[in-house]
């Protein structure tokens, strides 16, 4: 057992360390396949990735094929039903979307919409024959989208209820990023697995970005996509675009600086660390807000952080990290670090 554990981490590390030199496409999928959970392995990797499909920048010179999209995907509306089976396990998810809510989409965003958030959000998905099959829009978040994604659908929820300090965080000058909303990865063909599969690869590396990774779905498959990765659920920002009877929570993955390498931890410690850690904490009279924060402590986050991340204020943060340090009998966070430690 001891071999294999050294194996398994010689392994670990060298994934780590490759995507951590190169960020290249086919790394970062190969990290999150090996090291991802069975989920991620059945939505993300269904097939091996087509090279003969290709994701086409849209312009000017391209964007009457833009249209010609989304008026061919109007005329092929219909409710979705797809499985996605595991490889090497034979399980099963099923992803399923009303017709309904195909129709709201189609609404909600078109070809317009491209235009208003700037050509560059999205790029068309062709076959060798320049075929279209799919579309991914992808919104960069700085000066130059930021107003628009606050009076957009879907994205102006999040946005409108930002802080001023966080407004100005995400107002970078238009040749930089600080983050991507995604808005809609389209396959004109659900069922097109080598179409999904390559839509997907070409989104992960948005996954060690370094920014901001914000989205927004009412449905439960994609919810449960997000969080496999890492995704957590924004308080306060669910919106009822698709409906009123579809509440629409809004995610987000933060791996700005060192958070990245908090990122992957979480795919590169093993499960059993992760198992042990929940039965320590539950050792004490934690509240689930408490053990949540106890975790962002054993990551170094400072009080700061660890209001940013939890979309508290700091001064909640000092109140729950003294009563944290009082249930755990210590009297600083070097102590509890420690204490927490030593049960491993």
């Amino acid at each position: 057992m001891e071999k294999y554990d050294l194996l398994r981490q010689r392994c670990v590390s060298y994934y780590q360390s490759k995507v951590g030199r190169t960020h290249a496409e086919s790394d970062i999928a190969e990290f999150f396949y090996h090291l991802g959970d069975e989920f991620i392995q059945s939505i993300f990797f269904q097939d091996t990735v087509d090279d003969d499909l290709y994701l086409d920048h849209v312009g000017k010179h391209n964007f009457s094929d833009i249209e010609a999209y989304f008026t061919l995907r109007k005329k092929m509306l219909a409710a979705d039903k797809v499985d996605f089976f595991h490889r090497e396990t034979n399980s099963t998810y099923q992803y399923n979307v009303s017709l309904q809510h195909n129709e709201i989409e189609s609404k909600l965003v078109d070809a317009e919409y491209i235009k208003r958030m700037g050509y560059r959000v999205a790029r068309i998905l062709r076959n060798k024959n320049d075929e279209m099959l799919g579309l991914s829009i992808v919104v960069p978040i700085n000066e130059d989208t930021i107003t628009q994604l606050a009076k957009e659908p879907v994205s102006s929820c999040y946005f409108q209820q930002l802080s001023k300090e966080m407004y100005r965080e995400f107002s970078v000058p238009s040749e930089t990023n600080a983050g991507w909303f995604i808005r809609m990865l389209d396959c004109l063909d659900a069922n097109d697995t080598f179409a999904r599969s390559f839509l997907l690869y070409n989104l992960s590396p948005l996954l060690l970005s370094g920014g901001r990774i914000i989205t927004s779905t009412p449905l439960p498959f994609f919810q449960e996509v997000l969080k496999s990765f890492g995704f957590t659920e924004v308080p306060g920002a669910t919106h009822y675009d698709f409906g009123t009877d579809q509440p629409s929570p809004t995610y987000i993955l933060d791996v700005r600086g060192q958070r990245l390498s908090h990122y992957l931890d979480q795919f590169t410690n093993s499960n059993d660390a992760s198992e042990r850690l929940e039965v320590i904490l539950n050792a004490y009279p934690f509240t689930v807000r408490e053990k949540e924060v106890v975790k962002l402590i054993l990551e170094e986050y400072s009080n700061i952080q660890i209001a940013e991340q939890l979309y508290v204020a700091e001064i909640t943060v000092k109140k729950h990290v003294g009563r944290i340090l009082k249930k755990v009998d210590v009297k600083n966070r070097t102590q509890l670090i420690k204490r927490l430690m030593e049960s491993f």
